[in-house]
């Protein structure tokens, strides 16, 4: 695993929640077609920089952008 690799997915999860607005972490998989690994920690980058924020609702975990 690298950095470079991890960077880029979070780029992608950002664009997509940027177009979709929120989405569950099941959905963010399946448009994004990310390995579950590289999504986790691309989710954890972003949380991380404070550019995400979870919700949960019904059971689901959603990922929107924060700010």
């Amino acid at each position: 695993m690298n950095k470079d690799r991890i960077e880029a997915d979070a780029g992608t999860i950002c664009h997509l929640l940027a177009f979709n607005g929120e989405l569950s972490v099941t959905d963010l998989r399946k448009y994004s077609d990310i390995p579950a690994t590289f999504l986790f920690l691309a989710l954890g980058w972003l949380l991380r920089d404070d550019k995400i924020r979870f919700i949960e609702t019904k059971g689901a975990v959603y990922v929107v952008l924060h700010g």
